[in-house]
């Protein structure tokens, strides 16, 4: 993460594909936060972690995904 900021330290937002990698995000933020106020982070499946992340601010947001409601009934 530090590596990342270093090269791209305008980055404003960043997205997670799923949980694990925005969890680890928050982690080494905690180490050393390069980035600007207001980075928003974004997670992807709503995990239980992720839920406390966003409760406690050091996550923006996560979607939340519900295949079986999306698909047609057969």
């Amino acid at each position: 993460m530090q590596a990342f900021a270093a090269s791209n330290p305008d980055v404003d937002a960043i997205y997670s594909a799923c949980g694990p990698p925005v969890l680890g995000a928050i982690e080494a933020r905690k180490k050393s936060d390069p980035f600007k106020p207001g980075l928003l982070l974004v997670g992807f499946d709503a995990l239980p972690d992720e839920a406390n992340a966003i409760l406690a601010g050091t996550e923006t947001a996560s979607i939340a995904q519900f295949p079986k409601k999306w698909a047609p009934p057969r």
